[in-house]
């Protein structure tokens, strides 16, 4: 994603696994993640396991 778009924070408060599920409109290949108790932003390359329904 290019540049600020919506913050929000994915937390599990039980003792149990959890899993989270993004879906975008389109292949990004980087995105932002920010890390409130440094007050950082640090930019991560994202994989896929099939783009345009043809498996990477």
């Amino acid at each position: 994603m290019d540049g600020p778009a919506e913050i929000h924070s994915v937390r599990n408060v039980s003792d149990k696994k959890a899993i989270s599920l993004h879906i975008y409109t389109k292949p990004f290949a980087e995105c932002d993640v920010f890390y409130p108790e440094e007050g950082i932003i640090e930019r991560k390359s994202l994989g896929y396991d099939s783009i345009d329904k043809i498996p990477c």
